[in-house]
């Protein structure tokens, strides 16, 4: 009897628990929580080192797990924190949090003090852990100890060590909230909060919206660069082989597309994205089908024009 009812009371905790889930997803009021999103990045020692096992192994018929020890890339006693800490993050949410997606947690407001107080303290030792990385690679540092441990191989890892931006940009935690201030039981919840941790949780919702909305205009952005890199490299290979049976109204379908349609994403009027879609109208805008696949010209000035747009807008690219 007592077996059943203890895998009566576990059913009734899994249900509970999903429906806590659904409830949170749903913006219900089950139970008031914070959603978190969280994306942890980095490059890892390891990681660096498998394209250099595959290149290695295959020009000088190294031994891959020789060249392992011999290369990291981020030096372990630098990697291995930023590891650690970015794995105690992730263990935080998964602990104390409700996961809703692959990086969508849900934090009830009950526990939202103690959870945040964790929380900053971690960010803290991982930004402190990311910041002497960075120094090593600001001061030379970083390139003289892969050097060093590479030995025979220093000239193939060389090239690949990680500059201090690469280090910034390769390395973070990026903690977003979302909080539905307008629902009764979380304005209920809230009360409970101090003003202070009130106000930083208002302020950190309004950067977290402004961190989504620059994503989503980057990631618009994004789109109408590689519209245009893509063009310019299919102008390039079509119009130097100009094989026969080449489909020339492809090429030209997508200067329409990008000349007419691509501008209306250019959301905030970015003029260096209008000026390269300007720029292909200027080049490829007059170009036909039959031009292309009879003269000779056209197509050599097609080519020059793909690489003034790479050139000008190499930045871009």
């Amino acid at each position: 009897m007592r077996t059943v009812n203890a895998v009566n009371a576990v059913n009734e905790r899994l249900v509970s628990t999903m429906d806590n889930k659904v409830n949170a997803v749903n913006g219900s009021v089950e139970i008031p929580v914070a959603f978190y999103t969280l994306s942890i990045s980095g490059k890892s020692d390891n990681v660096n080192s498998k394209g250099l096992d595959a290149e290695i192994t295959e020009n000088k018929g190294a031994d891959s797990d020789a060249i392992r020890t011999l290369i990291s890339i981020i030096p372990k006693p630098y990697s291995k924190p930023i590891v650690s800490v970015g794995g105690k993050i992730r263990n935080h949410f998964e602990k104390n949090g409700i996961r809703l997606g692959k990086t969508l947690y849900g934090i009830p407001l009950a526990v939202l003090p103690a959870f945040k107080n964790e929380l900053d303290k971690m960010m803290q030792e991982y930004q402190l852990h990311v910041s002497k990385l960075i120094e090593i690679a600001e001061d030379g540092s970083l390139r003289d100890i892969v050097i060093k441990s590479a030995g025979d191989m220093a000239s193939d890892v060389a090239g690949k060590i990680p500059s201090a931006d690469d280090i910034r940009n390769g390395y973070g935690v990026d903690v977003r909230v979302k909080v539905n201030f307008n629902d009764g039981n979380v304005q209920k919840a809230l009360q409970v909060l101090s003003d202070d941790l009130k106000n930083q949780l208002r302020e950190e919702v309004e950067a977290s919206a402004k961190k989504d909305n620059a994503d989503k205009v980057n990631a618009v952005s994004a789109k109408i660069v590689d519209a245009v890199r893509e063009l310019v490299k299919d102008v390039n290979e079509r119009c130097k082989k100009a094989e026969k049976g080449t489909q020339w109204k492809t090429m030209v379908d997508k200067v329409k597309r990008i000349v007419e349609i691509l501008p209306a994403y250019n959301v905030l009027g970015n003029p260096e994205l209008d000026k390269m879609i300007a720029s292909v109208s200027e080049k490829f805008g007059k170009l036909s089908t039959d031009d292309l696949k009879e003269d000779a010209k056209v197509r050599e000035d097609a080519i020059a024009g793909a690489n003034q747009i790479a050139n000008d807008f190499a930045n871009l690219f």
